[in-house]
């Protein structure tokens, strides 16, 4: 299967906080970018499903940098370290309003 990694293509926001905090937080950050993308094309089956379906990729990648650029403070980040699972909680609504949106468009 030719998988090419997903990126979020999206311009973060500067984080705020102490220098030491940015720092730590902007890679915590990145890492758990890294871990939802993961999360979203495993296993392979969604992969497959997503690759066939780019309009549920773009809604999720969307949604995700929504989520990403909300939160600006580095306390977050640093709080929510390696745990991703609050963070695609709070994806939830968007993507649940997103696919009723993408399966009403297509309802005959």
């Amino acid at each position: 299967m030719d998988s090419q990694p997903l990126s979020l293509d999206v311009t973060l926001p500067a984080l705020v906080g102490s220098p030491k905090q940015v720092a730590w937080a902007t890679t915590e950050r990145d890492k758990l970018i890294k871990l939802a993308l993961g999360r979203l094309m495993s296993p392979a089956s969604r992969a497959a499903h997503l690759k066939a379906h780019p309009e549920e990729q773009a809604l999720f990648l969307r949604v995700l940098g929504d989520v990403v650029s909300s939160h600006t403070d580095a306390r977050y980040w640093i709080d929510l370290r390696r745990d991703v699972l609050p963070m695609l909680q709070e994806m939830r609504p968007g993507l649940t309003a997103g696919l009723a949106a993408l399966q009403a468009e297509v309802a005959p």
